[in-house]
């Protein structure tokens, strides 16, 4: 662009001196055509005095008047004078034959008869040369006028001619410009649209702008990628956090969060008050935590909660490199499961507790009650007592050996001993635990139904199958209890060639399929605190798993779920593979 504006104004230079040149030399020459009108005018007057002279001398040609005439003569030849130097060089011999002939009448004696003659002849001569001096004038004032004419024109053409050039140039300059910008406009739009720039974007003098423009989008490109590195990075690391963060401006409003926070609270959260999120979601936390952490520049620190679900939050003012405070730092871990674990724990203390009370009174009630048993079997066995009395004692004896038993129980379940496996029968398990549980079972209208198959043994610890069968009974009454319509309790075994089956299904309200998966990990519970411990499902598991079987749980058709247990039948070889394990 540089160039084609460095030759416009090498055009207009050009141009305006040529134009001035000839401006001056057509000029010079209306000067030179103005000087001769000037003395062609200086002429005409000195003629027409001439003309008066020569009048008065006619008048005066007499003898009386000689000395008028021969002043009239002198002035004559004075007038000639300025004549000879106007008349061009054609006319120089009529002015001279005039000035001759005055010359000749001055001295010749005003007396001679060849006076007159001379006279006349002056006179003629005079008209003659006045004549040729005005068609003179007039045709140096046309060649002045036409000269006048032709530099007016030729000064006209020039301006019309440059202004003509300067224009043409002027709109092939801005087309020339308009098509570059376009081009820059492109290259703008590119770069924004991260698209490559064509090499035939920019030619000529503005190559230079296309390479820089190339090399600024390739700058840009490396220091993007970097960028678009390094917020992936950050944006992972903030992502892989637990915690729940969330960054927000002064005024309390969200700016970024991680995703811990967005599965907790949801997404498109940017631009929402923390607050006020917080609040929706923790209906008793109502506060301005944020803004007020960020007004006092202090470290905040609390736990919030609502029925499902307990977090502790941290606040902090977030602060620039300048120490100036911009915002604010959300931070909230969730701390349900530790809590609930610290309350599991508590509870689980004072059943252990409970345990070894519940122990130590089995012992102290057993004492008695075998006295009981004892003197009630004796007086049972006593033929001389009446009948009547006989039954009755024979129902004390029934309850006082069920309470044995029940006693005996409760005291092999609270010993700590290791596992003995020996060759049992499930049945006989079950049974066992069902003469303890039966009677609350069926005192709380429900019905229980068994199917038990033929003796299978397997190889277990007897103590811990009887408490699989407690844990897995106890929490289908417990089920039927709370949700069932229908109170009923089936208990089934079966077997094929290699394995012994369990069932134990109820009819209550099944469990959801968010629990499904956990009810088998400790302290998992969907019971209220203080009801269940979460445990008893996770200890089924391992003894389950410990005896080399596998359990599993499904929700029935009907309502309610199963439990499915299934243990390897007895044989020498499975013995020694537990053994080993």
């Amino acid at each position: 662009m540089r160039k084609y504006l460095n030759l416009q104004m090498a055009i207009f230079i050009i141009i305006s001196v040529l134009g001035v040149s000839i401006s001056f030399y057509y000029m010079h020459k209306e000067l030179d055509y103005i000087d001769l009108l000037s003395q062609a005018m200086e002429s005409l007057r000195a003629r027409t005095e001439l003309k008066t002279e020569i009048e008065a001398l006619t008048r005066v040609s007499t003898l009386d008047r000689k000395e008028e005439a021969l002043s009239l003569i002198s002035r004559m030849e004075d007038s000639l004078k300025v004549c000879t130097g106007c008349h061009g060089k054609g006319h120089h011999s009529s002015v001279a034959e005039i000035k001759n002939v005055i010359l000749d009448l001055k001295d010749r004696s005003f007396g001679s008869v060849q006076y007159y003659k001379t006279l006349e002849r002056l006179v003629s001569l005079y008209e003659e040369a006045s004549q040729r001096g005005d068609m003179l004038i007039n045709k140096r004032i046309a060649r002045a006028e036409a000269l006048s004419l032709t530099l007016w024109e030729i000064f006209s053409a020039i301006l019309l001619g440059l202004l003509f050039v300067l224009v043409l140039f002027s709109l092939y300059l801005n087309r020339r410009a308009k098509r570059h910008m376009e081009g820059i406009l492109e290259a703008v739009t590119a770069l924004t649209e991260e698209e490559d720039l064509p090499d035939a974007l920019f030619q000529d003098e503005f190559r230079k702008i296309g390479d820089a423009f190339k090399n600024l989008q390739q700058e840009l490109r490396i220091k993007e990628e970097k960028l678009r590195n390094w917020a992936d990075n950050w944006q992972l690391t903030f992502d892989t956090v637990e915690e729940m963060i969330a960054l927000s401006d002064l005024e309390g409003r969200i700016l970024m969060y991680n995703r811990a926070f967005r599965d907790r609270f949801g997404d498109s959260l940017e631009g929402q008050d923390i607050d006020e999120l917080i609040g929706r979601h923790f209906p008793d936390n109502r506060k301005s935590l944020i803004r007020e952490c960020i007004r006092t520049e202090k470290t905040h620190k609390e736990e919030i909660g609502n029925s499902e679900q307990t977090i502790e939050i941290s606040i902090y003012p977030l602060k620039n490199r300048e120490g100036k405070t911009v915002g604010g730092i959300w931070i909230g871990h969730d701390i349900t499961v530790e809590k609930e674990l610290e309350q599991r724990a508590l509870h689980s203390e004072k059943m252990v507790a409970l345990g070894e009370l519940v122990a130590g009174i089995a012992h102290e009630i057993n004492n008695p009650l075998s006295v009981v048993v004892g003197y009630s079997e004796m007086l049972y066995s006593d033929s001389a007592l009446p009948r009547q009395y006989q039954r009755r004692l024979e129902k004390v004896y029934q309850s006082a050996l069920r309470a044995s038993n029940i006693i005996k129980v409760l005291l092999e379940f609270s010993r700590k001993k290791p596992a003995r496996l020996i060759p049992c029968d499930i049945n006989e398990q079950i049974n066992r635990t069902l003469g303890i549980m039966e009677y609350e079972i069926r005192a709380d209208g429900i019905e229980l139904n068994k199917e038990l198959s033929s003796e299978r043994l397997i190889l277990a610890d007897p103590i811990q199958i009887g408490q699989i069968f407690v844990n897995l009974i106890k929490n289908a009454h417990d089920a039927v209890i709370e949700n069932g319509s229908t109170k009923e309790i089936h208990i089934k075994t079966f077997h094929d060639r290699d394995y012994v089956y369990a069932q134990v299904a109820d009819t209550g309200g099944g469990i959801s399929k968010k629990h499904l998966h956990r009810i088998f990990e400790p302290f998992y519970t969907t019971k209220d605190v203080g009801v269940g411990t979460g445990l008893g499902l996770s200890i089924t598991y391992s003894i389950v798993k410990a005896h080399g079987g596998d359990i599993e749980v499904e929700n029935n058709n009907r309502g309610g779920a199963t439990f499915k247990l299934r243990f390897p039948q007895y044989r020498e070889e499975v013995r020694e593979d537990i053994d080993e394990s």
